[in-house]
């Protein structure tokens, strides 16, 4: 477990402090959130009375859910605040330089390094895109549910296939983000 300390010093390197116990936070509350969702089941209406267990895990679900809408807008806010919008999504304005160029390493069997409107900011910005429309369907169907719409089950339908992106997400940039601290490790072991 010796790691542990060593990858947070690794991510104070490219990250500042609140970013990175904000990072923190949402990666322990997504996972949570996964853990937890196969332990609930909401019932379609909210006169349904849900009980035990159900109710406990239903709304523990909830409350971290509103918890993950309000890390996943700070993160995107100090995100946007300290590299700006185009860091992540150079692509919306027509910049594909230092995408093709990091995609040509790639095709070389390289690792590219993380750089602005690369394909490692490309894909942190498609993880903050993915979180926003995963908590704000969460939040849009519990507004539903609790007052009753028709429409709520098919939000909450929304939801569970948005959750898709996250958990996918999760995964990709997890793993890449050990690979480069491995490699990183491996190659420079003093640091």
């Amino acid at each position: 477990m010796r790691w542990i300390p060593a990858f947070w010093r690794y991510l104070g390197d490219r990250q500042t402090p609140k970013v990175r116990v904000v990072h923190m936070w949402t990666l322990l509350l997504v996972i949570t959130q996964i853990v937890i969702s196969n332990f609930m089941h909401v019932p379609k209406d909210t006169w349904s009375a849900m009980h035990g267990a159900n109710a406990f895990f239903s709304w523990l679900h909830i409350a971290c859910g509103l918890v993950l809408l309000c890390l996943t807008g700070i993160l995107a806010a100090q995100c946007f605040k300290s590299r700006g919008f185009t860091y992540y999504f150079p692509y919306l304005r027509g910049d594909f330089a230092q995408l093709s160029q990091d995609l040509r390493l790639l095709a070389n069997r390289q690792l590219p390094g993380a750089q602005a409107r690369g394909l490692a900011a490309c894909v942190q910005g498609l993880g903050l895109g993915a979180m926003g429309l995963v908590t704000l369907s969460g939040a849009a169907w519990l507004l539903l549910w609790l007052s009753g719409q028709a429409l709520a089950p098919d939000l909450r339908s929304l939801h569970k296939t948005l959750t898709g992106l996250v958990e996918a997400y999760l995964y990709g940039h997890g793993g890449m983000g050990l690979l480069h601290f491995y490699l990183q490790r491996k190659h420079h072991p003093d640091r």
